[in-house]
């Protein structure tokens, strides 16, 4: 039989993106050395358009016996219409449903969608070719683990199969298989699965049973070879939920690849209490260049009720130590949670700022989150049922580009949770919002964000949550407003927050200018070396030099004083600026003075 394997769709900066989908090229792997046809259709690199309007002509071309689709939260509604189509247009196609998505709505998704004949469950990589092998018998099929079909109208869910037990037991992935292999740039290795953590928002730990396992040293630096000698790859995002558990073989996989002199480099996931100085001189020495931390709140009541149970006192010490290491970062955090509190948020809200000025801003980039329900997540089976739907659906889910189909969503809640969003009892869904908005844009106004988390007079962050509601929302979905739409809005909400008669003359307002100014959105032409020229009542450049002399550690000195300053444009879209003679201060603000040379 002729099977083709479908990714999951992902877009990047709203363009369908080429990616290793390492579930994927698994099965492809496996069905191959067991005698099946078995392909790979990277709709990712044959779609040009973010709705993937022409991968159904490119499914059908094939004229395959069955297809497997790959399927995450995000474009599930676009896949369960996509099996619609190919229904249709091969009514003799058998259709799989595969990956986190479909396993945790197996029963409503077949329920609901009749073209859908089997949804495998967990990871299926030991059963894949006992599915594909009695996907025309249900009495076979029956008796295969781990799959859930419809039968004379009623579901069957046959019992688990269970995760992998010994990765090594699995064949090399054949990268051979993915298409779009010479377009990739970053390229995942499978080096383990599972994770033990049991934190409610997720589904990991549900994906795997919460069996945690690694791939041996051997068989990792084996495929980096073969990828840098196959492809030249230089880049690798080394895949586990939890890289850094198991210290003793991080530090062995370290050693070996740096005893390889392979001059990589490689990302990864971590938590902040599975790391140490060690661990981490051996990631750097080895070629380690990022990673992320999921930290999620900042409030250790929500730890404890997350099940994330982090010492947040840890964070920004280990942040600070891989920051001073060379190693690029970035911290999850998350609002939204059903059981938080206004608080929680504060607290959430102040570790966000310190660990971004932990160390220098580029090592140290907070990513900020509206919570998803997950299904399968300990939360969503908690509170699933008391979810709400507007237009500010997750970044998480969707992107600025992707197309949703509201009254598919309101019809089928249960396969689309994703785009809702949990009911709180304690914080309305407005604040919810407006905190997480104003969290994002704040990292994008560092030095304004450094005089509110320095300077005890700003009473930072229950100034901004005490007034949250005062800021104004952009029109359509908040997630999807531009950068500098975001810091404007931003900016007048802070500026309004401190516009009482205490706060008229004090320096946030000028520092609030300085950011803005900054951002070079203010050079109305985009041309390079455009320039306009400021006046402040205090001496912001000495409060920006004092800033980056010590790292964004303390607050600096702001003195009084009238200071003129010219703002000039760079071609890569950074800003210059320098303090002018005191002869400039009579001349206004927000002089343009077109194009200056250097």
């Amino acid at each position: 039989m002729k099977v083709l394997l479908i990714p999951n769709p992902v877009l990047e900066l709203g363009k369908p993106k080429p990616y290793v989908p390492l579930g994927i090229l698994s099965l492809a792997t496996i069905l191959k050395k067991d005698g099946f046809q078995a392909e790979i259709l990277d709709v990712n690199e044959i779609c040009q358009d973010t709705s993937y309007s022409a991968m159904p002509d490119a499914i059908c071309a094939c004229e395959p016996d069955v297809v497997g689709f790959s399927t995450w939260c995000n474009y599930y509604l676009d896949v369960i219409k996509t099996a619609a189509i190919i229904r249709k247009r091969l009514p003799h196609t058998k259709i799989i449903f595969g990956g986190v998505q479909a396993t945790h709505t197996d029963k409503e998704t077949l329920e609901e969608f009749p073209h859908i004949d089997v949804v495998a469950r967990g990871e299926c990589d030991l059963t894949i070719s006992r599915i594909i092998s009695s996907i025309h018998d249900p009495d076979a099929l029956q008796s295969v683990p781990g799959v859930s079909f419809m039968r004379d109208g009623k579901l069957v869910r046959t019992t688990s199969q269970g995760p992998v037990q010994d990765l090594n037991l699995l064949p090399l992935p054949d990268y051979s298989l993915l298409p779009s292999m010479e377009k990739i740039y970053r390229v995942g290795i499978d080096v383990g699965r599972g994770c033990p953590f049991q934190c409610g928002y997720c589904v990991a730990n549900s994906m795997g049973q919460g069996k945690f396992r690694q791939r041996s040293v051997e068989n990792v630096v084996t495929m980096v070879k073969r990828l840098i000698a196959d492809y030249g790859a230089k880049l690798f995002r080394f895949e586990h939920d939890m890289l850094t558990l198991n210290r003793k073989w991080l530090i062995h996989l370290c050693t070996a690849l740096e005893n390889e002199n392979l001059e990589i480099e490689w990302e990864c996931f971590s938590r902040i209490d599975t790391i140490d100085d060690e661990m981490i001189a051996h990631m750097k020495a080895s070629g380690c260049s990022y990673i992320y931390f999921g930290i999620e709140t900042g409030s250790p009541r929500m730890q404890r009720l997350l099940n994330k149970r982090l010492d947040l006192s840890l964070a920004p010490t280990v942040i600070r130590k891989v920051s001073d290491a060379g190693i690029e970062n970035s911290s999850g955090f998350i609002f939204g949670f059903p059981q938080e509190r206004q608080a929680d948020m504060a607290q959430t809200m102040r570790l966000i700022l310190e660990i971004f000025f932990c160390n220098d801003k580029r090592f140290c980039e907070p990513m900020i989150w509206s919570l998803v329900p997950f299904p399968g997540s300990p939360l969503f089976q908690e509170f699933g049922k008391n979810l709400g739907l507007d237009e500010h659906t997750s970044i998480f889910a969707t992107s600025s580009s992707t197309w949703i189909d509201p009254e598919f969503i309101k019809k089928y809640p249960q396969v689309s949770s994703v785009y809702y969003h949990f009911l709180s009892e304690h914080v309305s869904r407005g604040v919810f919002l407006r905190v997480v908005f104003i969290m994002r844009a704040l990292i994008y106004l560092k030095y304004t964000a450094l005089a509110l988390l320095k300077d005890p007079a700003l009473a930072y962050p229950e100034s901004l949550l005490n007034n949250i509601m005062a800021l104004s929302l952009p029109e359509g979905n908040m997630f999807h407003a531009s950068l500098d739409e975001a810091r404007s809005i931003a900016a007048e909400f802070i500026t309004k927050t401190f516009g009482c008669r205490d706060f008229k003359d004090h320096y946030i307002h000028d520092v609030l200018k300085l950011d803005l100014a900054l951002s070079g959105k203010e050079h109305r032409t985009g041309k390079e070396g455009v320039a306009i020229i400021k006046q402040f009542s205090y001496d912001v450049m000495a409060f920006m030099k004092e800033a980056k002399a010590n790292r964004f550690q303390h607050l600096p000195v702001m003195r009084k004083g009238e200071c003129s300053v010219l703002f000039r444009k760079r071609g890569d879209d950074q800003v210059d600026c320098v303090k002018l003679p005191d002869s400039f201060k009579g001349i206004g603000s927000n002089v343009v003075l077109g194009k200056v040379g250097s």
